[in-house]
């Protein structure tokens, strides 16, 4: 959904949820690099490919699963200027916050999920930082039937009954 102004607004998981202590360290990075990453456990930079070549590695890579194959797609491709709300799990939004520029790869260490990776050294790689970090006290939750997935464009009023960050 556009808004006035023609950015787009987004809803993103900040790291998987369990364990803990691996989300809290993702947010605490998210907080002090003022970044937002995805994982898919990708480990070259392709975020300077053109579309032609984004699709064809993400359709290998991604065993052509659409669902995944988007949403890289979607967070390689967001404009900066869009709107991300940050959340937690299905329901909860933590942070919103405004893309601030394009899309760029980093193997910095403390992007890495060791529990999950270690010793593959995968992690949350391709990366936007962020302006605008705004943390909500207290946390919002999300009503009707409509959850935080990867990364998605914000969906139609009628799926979720909050969606005006004017309202936050």
């Amino acid at each position: 959904m556009s808004n006035e102004t023609g950015t787009q607004r987004w809803h993103t998981k900040i790291a998987k949820s369990k364990p803990e202590k691996n989300f809290r360290r993702h947010e605490e990075a998210m907080v002090a690099s003022l970044s937002i990453g995805i994982h898919y456990g990708i480990t070259e930079d392709i975020t300077k490919l053109s579309p032609s070549a984004l699709e064809s590695y993400l359709i290998d890579y991604t065993s052509n699963k659409a669902p995944s194959r988007k949403m890289i797609h979607n967070f390689i491709h967001m404009k900066i200027g869009d709107e991300v709300l940050l959340g937690r799990g299905k329901r909860d939004i933590l942070y919103t916050a405004t893309i601030s520029s394009e899309a760029y790869f980093t193997n910095n260490p403390k992007f890495i999920e060791p529990e999950r990776d270690f010793p593959t050294g995968k992690g949350y790689f391709i990366r936007r930082n962020i302006t605008n970090l705004m943390k909500h006290t207290p946390v919002i939750k999300l009503e009707g039937g409509g959850h935080i997935q990867t990364l998605t464009r914000e969906p139609t009023p009628d799926q979720w009954k909050f969606l005006s960050l004017s309202n936050l």
